[in-house]
């Protein structure tokens, strides 16, 4: 949606929603270098990234990834059914019995649901139907029940557990996926974050990023908590989320700025 269509090059077979296939980054990078400095890409299907991916590891190209709070992109509404059209903000009061409706409705939209771990995964979200792969879960009670050799210990393996195995497979994918970014931002401190790739990069200052970063530091958002209103949903938002925050606390440790050394709920 920010792209300059007009400057894009329409004689190579690569649009602009898709990074090119690791065959063609140095081709690509010959054909984009001397129209943009900087190309961007948005995700909201799961699965989309690693599988069309570039080659990140290329001494020419310089990768950057921006992580954001899941709390925070779940208030935020994104892609997800513009839920946020009838959210909004902090409320006066209690929320009202249908904008509870609408979080919990929400809360257990697909979606929505360890958002970032999903994209940046390997694995196809499809796996998680288990419905769909029947197979695939009766075949992980048979291997875990060949790994344990304890008689005298008898475990069910249930979908639940499958879903968790999953889960913490597309986890390890992730932080995989991030290790080969050459910059990782924490969007808590997104401005000094931008303000510290130009410095390594060599870049002129930003005159307007540093206005902005004073501004920013006396803007405070009321916590996730008092925005949706409700402990239990609150609690339950943290338990659904739980791997995707896990991954933003990991990609945390690894920004350009240590912003917040922990995770802010």
């Amino acid at each position: 949606c920010m792209a300059d269509k007009e400057r894009w090059p329409l004689y190579n077979k690569h649009n602009k929603t898709y990074p090119w296939e690791e065959t063609d980054t140095n081709k690509m990078i010959d054909v984009i270098v001397p129209i943009f400095q900087m190309v961007s890409w948005e995700y909201h299907s799961w699965g989309d990234l690693p599988n069309n991916t570039a080659n990140w590891e290329n001494d020419r190209l310089v990768s950057l990834i921006v992580m954001r709070n899941p709390i925070d992109r779940f208030l935020a509404g994104g892609k997800c059914g513009l839920y946020h059209n009838s959210l909004g903000g902090v409320p006066d009061g209690p929320r009202t019995p249908e904008e509870q409706a609408l979080f919990w409705n929400y809360t257990k939209d697909p979606c929505a649901h360890n958002f970032a771990l999903r994209i940046l995964s390997q694995y196809s979200p499809d796996v998680h139907n288990l419905e769909k792969h029947e197979v695939d879960f009766l075949e992980f009670v048979k291997e875990q029940n060949q790994n344990n050799t304890n008689e005298t210990t008898n475990t069910t393996i249930t979908k639940d557990d499958y879903e968790e195995y999953l889960l913490q497979r597309d986890l390890d994918s992730a932080k995989a996926y991030l290790r080969r970014m050459t910059i990782i931002i924490d969007q808590d401190c997104l401005i000094e974050s931008v303000i510290a790739v130009g410095k390594l990069l060599n870049l002129p200052p930003f005159p307007i990023l540093e206005a902005q970063r004073k501004t920013a530091m006396g803007t405070r958002h009321d916590t996730a908590r008092k925005r949706i209103g409700n402990d239990t949903l609150y609690e339950y938002i943290q338990e659904r989320f739980k791997y995707d925050i896990e991954l933003y606390r990991w990609s945390k440790s690894q920004s350009i700025v240590k912003c917040n050394a922990t995770y802010k709920q």
